[in-house]
């Protein structure tokens, strides 16, 4: 039987172009391709799928809305602009079908940006938030714009899906073709800004960029109430000759002056939920240059041919431009491929696919607020994003952060389409050391129960059912937050609670803490499960799949070390030098892979000290984004910690890897290594015991592919979808 589903659009593209009514069109179109029945009805166009609504009052079209909606035969509506529905939904004219909303920007205060009154935003948002707060489903474009359905609208975030938009990637026209035929000169530095010209789009910044590149052209494509402002603009600011307000033109033209431009400028100021156009300007080969606002820095991360600069800043906009420039060779196909995953066929089967989901589900699923203080990207975020993404596919439970501060890990979540959203702390509480935790909070004892207070205000928005907490602090402010609230506690545990991480004071006292307000802890291994709770499930943290796709090493006359960490004096860095030292006669390598934080950087730069003396055989990498692509250069990877390790994601990730490794004997590695068969042991702290393994690896001693091999079927057993697994069940038995 044919999925059948009606959309309820905005307008037709014939009546207006813009990106709400673009976005519309593209997936109806492209889920019909894909055998879905899809329908639509929206102001004007006669379109062979549409249903037209007489243009008139939002009343008017509400109730045309839901004549349409009610006399449908569709098994499911979806919404692409949520005030179009109030009355439909208010007068139950879905009939118990699911809806579906794709929320493509704050109506209400956009409508404020271009000079509406306050009262009408407040009616507005009230409008809006009766629709979202009533759909299955909501779908954004970004997580800028997930923060807001949820944080503005009060969206359950287990109901929000980030799903980026697609986009046209046939039939593009090569740069000079299109300079031809809209009488561009071949060697023109073009810029192109394709934008409704409205306040918060940000032309007036990129007019006074342009005002500081003489030999840059401006052709701006759009129509809106500033023309006559940006008009007087461009004559005042003695641009006439050089920037052009062509209006609105055929998609052909417009498309046209995107190829032809040796960029594109998108310079908004506010309220961009993702920027369809940004794409549209990658598809037809041309780079971006964006400004850092909402969805747009996530449109940044997509493509290495999307700059970004400070909205409003148009010193820095002129910078930006000016370094685009100077590389007009750019690739049309090289720009073209980097997003090549994007078409709108990918988006509609995703589509059909999330459709039949809300038809067929039994029930819906459970949120989970996962807590954690920190942004920074260590072993415990990374491995909370990675069940977070598995459960999240599973389905029972879907995950939502909170994180204390803004970071890195940001962008983590992001790349696995987990919603989040930053609460952040006083600096004085996050800046607490844990050795001093209990001190420190009754020295910020205000600020502590200050945030507590704001936490638990939040869980109880969110209508969560179960808190995680991923971090030291965040169970302290957690299980403060959740006194006397109906919600679940689960504490993850990724740390040795004994010393020298925590005094045996404070170990005690988190101990009793997990005893009296914890429905459940999950331990990371089994030394911090012995170290925190006796009643700890043991689950250990996934590994990222990306190692299992790397070839066995090949040997190579020399032995090729890897030492993979953050550069602290308790990681040991400065072990494996004292090894080397006692590996003069053997072809040895070492290179470390890590930076230091602000207080470690004296350690870091003892250690670059000692290793002079070994001249080419140590090298320096610093802090890096892609680690599989370093690991594929090992033969070897080396844990030198001082101090026993909770788990050693790196140590999982390089046997995923097939690489061999060589660990003390000590922490959570013994959770996994069997000593000779998928790894080996040294004596803790011990330089000599350490220098004596990698000899006998060295000498050929020890069959590497083989205990590669091992090592590679070991870690399988660390999988993100089998701990995710174990994690759901954790859940399922503390909601019992």
């Amino acid at each position: 039987m044919t999925l059948s589903v009606l959309h309820v659009g905005l307008e037709s593209l014939a009546v207006r172009v813009g990106g709400l009514n673009t976005y519309c069109t593209n997936l109806v179109e492209a889920l019909r391709v894909d055998g879905v029945n899809a329908t639509a009805t929206w102001v004007g166009g006669d379109e062979s799928y549409g249903v037209a609504l007489a243009p008139g009052s939002l009343w008017r079209r509400n109730l045309a809305v839901a004549r349409a909606v009610r006399g449908a035969d569709a098994d499911l509506v979806d919404i692409h602009f949520a005030p179009h529905a109030v009355v439909a939904v208010a007068t139950g004219a879905l009939r118990h079908r699911p809806m579906v909303i794709h929320f493509q920007g704050p109506w209400a205060d956009e409508s404020r940006w271009t000079g509406g009154s306050f009262l009408a935003s407040v009616v507005k948002r009230r409008l809006e938030r009766f629709v979202l707060r009533r759909a299955e489903s909501v779908v954004v474009l970004s997580h800028a714009f997930a923060q807001v359905a949820i944080v503005k609208y009060g969206v359950r975030p287990e109901r929000v899906t980030v799903v980026p938009p697609g986009v046209h990637l046939d039939g593009a026209t090569s740069r000079l073709e299109a300079r031809a035929r809209l009488g561009v000169q071949p060697d023109a530095q073009l810029v192109v800004a394709v934008r409704r010209l409205v306040a918060r789009m940000g032309l007036d910044t990129l007019l006074c960029a342009i005002e500081q590149m003489p030999n840059v052209e401006l052709v701006i494509v759009g129509e809106g109430p500033e023309r006559a402002s940006l008009e007087a603009r461009i004559v005042s600011r003695q641009l006439s000759g050089r920037v052009r307000l062509v209006g609105l033109v055929p998609e052909t033209v417009r498309n046209d002056w995107m190829s032809a431009a040796s960029l594109t400028v998108v310079p908004t100021l506010a309220h961009e939920g993702f920027g369809l156009v940004v794409l549209e300007s990658l598809a037809a080969g041309t780079p971006v240059v964006v400004s850092d606002v909402d969805g747009l820095v996530e449109v940044a991360e997509m493509s290495p041919f999307v700059t970004s600069f400070s909205a409003g800043d148009c010193d820095e906009l002129a910078l930006r431009m000016a370094d685009v420039l100077v590389e007009q060779d750019w690739l049309s196909d090289v720009v073209r491929q980097s997003i090549a995953g994007l078409s709108w066929t990918a988006v509609a089967r995703y589509f059909a696919q999330h459709y039949e989901l809300m038809l067929t589900r039994i029930e819906e699923p459970d949120g989970v607020v996962v807590l954690d203080h920190t942004a920074r990207l260590s072993g415990g975020e990374l491995a909370i994003g990675r069940t977070a993404e598995a459960l999240a596919n599973r389905g029972r439970f879907i995950p939502h952060v909170v994180l204390f501060e803004h970071g890195p890990f940001e962008r983590e979540l992001r790349s696995r389409r987990i919603t989040y959203e930053v609460m952040p702390m006083n600096e004085r509480t996050q800046s607490r050391r844990r050795d001093h935790l209990w001190g420190g909070f009754l020295v910020s004892l205000w600020d502590s129960l200050i945030f507590a207070l704001r936490l638990g205000r939040l869980l109880r928005l969110r209508g969560v059912r179960l808190v995680h907490t991923n971090s030291l602090k965040a169970l302290v402010l957690g299980a403060a937050a959740s006194m006397g609230r109906p919600w679940r506690l689960v504490t993850h545990v990724r740390d040795l609670w004994s010393s020298p991480y925590l005094s045996e004071p404070t170990a005690r006292l988190l101990r009793k803490l997990l005893a009296a307000r914890a429905d459940a802890v999950i331990a990371n291994s089994h030394v911090t499960a012995q170290a925190s709770s006796d009643d700890a499930y043991v689950i250990h943290s996934p590994v990222d799949g990306a190692f299992f796709n790397l070839a066995a090493p090949v040997e190579q006359p020399e032995l090729r070390v890897g030492v993979i960490g953050r550069i602290a004096m308790w990681k040991g860095q400065d072990l494996m030098l004292e090894a080397l030292t006692l590996l003069a006669d053997v072809p040895v390598t070492v290179t470390f892979v890590g930076g230091a934080l602000f207080d470690e950087r004296d350690f870091e730069e003892v250690l670059h000290d000692q290793a002079q003396s070994f001249g080419a055989r140590v090298r320096f990498l610093g802090a890096v984004e892609d680690v599989p692509s370093v690991v594929a250069n090992f033969d070897v990877t080396v844990l030198t910690s001082r101090s026993p390790e909770p788990f050693g994601n790196v140590v999982t990730e390089s046997m995923a890897a097939g690489r061999v490794v060589v660990v003390p004997r000590q922490g959570g590695a013994l959770d996994f290594i069997v000593d000779g068969e998928n790894g080996l042991f040294y004596e803790p702290n011990d330089a000599g015991s350490l220098a004596e393994v990698l000899r006998n690896l060295s000498s050929g001693a020890i069959d590497r592919t083989h205990m590669g091999d091992q090592a590679r079927a070991t870690a399988a057993r660390y999988g993100a979808p089998r701990m995710a697994a174990l994690v759901e069940a954790v859940y399922e038995s503390v909601l019992k």
